[in-house]
């Protein structure tokens, strides 16, 4: 059977491992090898998911032209992001959720981009655009580093 990541907390005889209290897994969770991942203690995941959230609620404001339009896009960007955490987290080697990460990362560049246009057509106020970019190169980074775990 493949190599792959899975969560749980300290080793069983007490002693701290790696990432126990690192930045891409809930305090005192650590990284351990088993046959499933568990997307749910994923803190990018939710993470990503907070993120879908907000991006929901500040395209609500669009013009009702664009709701379907851009304002969808930007929404389907966002949620493909937690999405793909989460699919890519169920496969069965590290080398395919790694991929899942990649797609995730996609969707968080798209997203970014989206942001800014918003903001130069004046759908989304400038700093609102700019908190949720600073949110998203947050999560971005988180991926990035769980992509470069999973390659060691």
């Amino acid at each position: 059977m493949p190599r792959v990541w899975g969560w749980r907390p300290n080793n069983d005889k007490g002693q701290k491992t790696k990432d126990a209290q690192g930045p891409l897994l809930g305090s005192g969770w650590a990284c351990y090898e088993s046959d499933m991942h568990n997307y749910r203690k994923l803190r990018i995941w939710s993470d990503g998911k907070d993120l879908v959230a907000r991006v929901y609620r500040e395209t609500e404001s669009f013009p009702r032209a664009e709701r379907y339009r851009l304002a969808d896009q930007m929404r389907r960007a966002a949620v493909s992001i937690p999405s793909n955490i989460a699919e890519g987290s169920s496969r069965r080697s590290n080398k395919e959720f790694a991929r899942f990460l990649r797609i995730a990362l996609g969707s968080a560049y798209e997203l970014d981009t989206q942001l800014d246009l918003s903001a130069e057509l004046g759908y989304m106020d400038h700093d609102c655009a700019i908190a949720l970019q600073e949110d998203l190169e947050f999560v971005r980074a988180r991926i990035a580093r769980l992509e470069t775990a999973l390659a060691t």
